[in-house]
């Protein structure tokens, strides 16, 4: 129990230090004189970055040892959020160095996401080294609680903090990662897939994708839906309510937060009291989502806007544990990192397609984004609930 703990909150400190950084961007870039293009990049090239990352630590931690690996991501992870808030400081304060501070900052991007993808990656595989059957299901939705919750804490921390500096909350979130790192170095055991037990000609098996596309499609489907939501709102409740900027902002973070939380809530409350198969799970789930979205394309109203965002959170925290946990119970033990790094990897994927394509569909039209989600989702849908039975019965997982 101890362990899983600190893999909690390791993964945890992880997703605040990506939440706090992406709303101030906007704010940073326009005190330095840089434009929302140059905003972009700074954070779709961590997203970019976090693919590569998980892809590779994630599969090396089934032979160099999961802990290894996390103190190799939370160790770059802490220095490159030090050296992003010591250039914002000079950058801020130099502007006449404007684009090789902005390059230097776009390489210290670009290797924090290498490093933070071994992060949430090599913590999910540790989960599923110390859990089996329905004791997973709750291991992976402790994990994938870590998003919910970063989503939260990250930009309250930005918002109470970044008032004495606006680099502050990197320095504080790089005291944080620093002191988890501290505590992984002292507590954790160098956990590794492999015994001595002969398996080791089985870690470079590979992943029969046959048996896992499927809860896979579903994670990467979730990923887009919860960064769209993000991405979109914004836009979405401004224009529909007809508010000003400070206004909408004050909105979009109440409703954020309020599915932030519910995505929590449902991992503790349902997910981990009801212990239902990850098919259920996702078949559940992914209408809920559904239903959220279908509410919040036709909501003109804040109380209904309300009920669409705490929907989504809701059936968010249902569908991604049980998808998380079928591809990692259907999966050899050998293969427990190769495959949380393609997860991660697929949840980078996704924080990069759905800003350019919901963007470009709201150009379109407002509800465009919203309807997209739905069709994906609802085709996900019926994919668990006919081929779900065969793939995904308590029988093979």
């Amino acid at each position: 129990m101890h362990s899983k703990w600190i893999i909690f909150f390791t993964v945890l400190s992880g997703w605040m230090g990506i939440a706090v950084i992406n709303p101030l961007m906007g704010p940073i870039a326009r005190n330095m004189g840089l434009t929302e293009m140059h905003a972009g990049w700074l954070i779709a090239i961590t997203g970019i970055m976090v693919i590569v990352g998980s892809l590779y630590l994630g599969q090396k931690s089934d032979i160099w040892g999961r802990k290894k690996v996390l103190l190799i991501g939370m160790t770059g992870f802490t220095v490159t959020m030090l050296l992003f808030g010591i250039f914002v400081q000079i950058g801020l304060a130099e502007p006449s160095n404007l684009w090789a501070i902005f390059l230097l900052l776009l390489l210290i991007r670009l290797i924090q996401g290498l490093f933070f993808g071994a992060i949430p990656s090599t913590g999910q595989a540790y989960m599923a080294d110390l859990t089996t059957g329905k004791e997973r299901i709750s291991a992976m939705s402790l994990i994938s609680s870590t998003n919910g919750l970063g989503f939260v804490f990250g930009p309250i921390l930005g918002a109470l903090t970044a008032g004495f500096h606006i680099a502050t909350p990197f320095f504080i979130i790089a005291l944080i990662t620093a002191i988890v790192t501290i505590w992984i170095w002292v507590s954790l055991v160098n956990k590794k897939s492999n015994s001595n037990n002969g398996e080791n000609a089985d870690i470079g098996k590979p992943i029969l994708f046959s048996k896992v596309w499927l809860p896979l499609a579903c994670s990467l489907l979730l990923a887009m839906s919860l960064s769209m939501m993000q991405v979109i709102s914004g836009f979405y409740i401004q224009d529909t309510l007809h508010l000003s900027i400070k206004d909408a902002t004050r909105y979009v973070s109440i409703f954020i937060t309020t599915a932030g939380l519910a995505l929590v809530f449902a991992q503790i409350l349902i997910v981990n009291r009801f212990r239902w198969s990850p098919r259920k799970l996702m078949s559940i789930g992914l209408p809920i989502v559904c239903f959220g979205f279908l509410l919040l394309s036709i909501s003109h109203e804040i109380l209904y806007f309300f009920i669409s965002f705490l929907l989504i959170g809701i059936g968010i925290g249902m569908a991604l544990p049980g998808s998380m946990s079928a591809t990692s119970l259907i999966v050899d033990r050998t293969q427990q990192g190769k495959i949380a790094g393609i997860i991660t990897a697929l949840n980078g994927t996704g924080a990069v397609i759905a800003p350019l394509l919901g963007t470009s569909l709201y150009q379109l039209s407002p509800q465009f984004p919203f309807y997209t989600c739905i069709f994906l989702l609802l085709g996900a849908s019926l994919l668990i609930w006919t081929l779900g039975r065969k793939t995904l019965n308590p029988s093979n997982i």
